[in-house]
C-alpha cells in the first residue's frame, strides 16, 4: 500500500466512492475513483467503479478505456488467484457486457 495506508483504509475509501456512484453522484464518484486509481493503479474494485461511474456520467470513451484496463487486471488476477476465480470470471463477463453497450 502507498504511504501508511492499510488495506482497511483503502477499502473504506473505495466504499465511499461506491456510495457516490450508488446515489447517482457520478461526478464525485469519478473524482474519488480516479484518485484511488492514481494511488493504487491495480486495485480492481476501484478501477471497476471508475469504469461504471464514467459510463453513468456519459463519458463513453473514457469508460471504454477504463473497462479495458479493468478487464486486463481481472484477467491477470484470474490466472494468479485461484480461490477468487469465480468472482473474476463473473466480473470479466460483466465488463464485456458493459463494453458491448458503449
Amino acid at each position: 500500500m502507498a504511504d501508511n495506508t492499510t488495506t482497511a483504509d483503502v477499502e473504506t475509501l473505495v466504499g465511499q466512492a461506491w456510495s457516490h456512484h450508488y446515489h447517482g453522484d457520478n461526478e464525485n464518484a469519478v473524482k474519488e475513483f480516479q484518485h484511488l486509481v492514481e494511488k493504487w493503479p491495480e486495485h480492481i474494485d476501484a478501477n471497476y467503479g471508475l469504469s461504471l461511474s464514467l459510463k453513468a456520467a456519459g463519458q463513453k470513451q473514457q469508460a471504454g478505456e477504463a473497462f479495458r484496463k479493468t478487464r486486463a487486471l481481472v484477467e491477470t488476477a484470474r490466472t494468479t488467484q485461484g480461490d477468487e476465480n469465480a468472482r473474476y470470471t463473473m466480473l470479466s463477463r460483466m465488463i464485456d457486457q458493459h463494453l458491448s453497450s458503449l
